[in-house]
């Protein structure tokens, strides 16, 4: 059963859903693990996490999105507040 959802601004999510994770921080984070182990704690039901990296073009940064299954708010909010932890990671979208 699929249920709604307003975001912080205000749109509306119908869950269940594939929901896109980008993360981007500074390129000494092991960022693949940080990420990987927010969305396992969070989806423990997710075997497989498909990922997509990429670098800067100096190589100061990195970036990695992640897509998820979303099952409510709440979840997308844990996996955020975890990645988010993380001094070094610059933001989460």
């Amino acid at each position: 059963m699929a249920n709604n959802s307003k975001t912080h601004d205000g749109t509306s999510i119908t869950f269940p859903c594939d929901f896109p994770i980008k993360v981007v921080s500074l390129a000494s984070v092991d960022l693949e693990d940080l990420v990987t182990q927010a969305v396992h704690k969070y989806s423990p039901q997710m075997e497989h996490i498909p990922l997509t990296k990429n670098s800067s073009k100096h190589g100061k940064y990195q970036a990695i999105t992640v897509m998820i299954k979303a099952i409510n708010q709440e979840q997308l909010d844990n996996i955020y507040k975890e990645i988010t932890a993380n001094p070094l990671v610059i933001m989460v979208l």
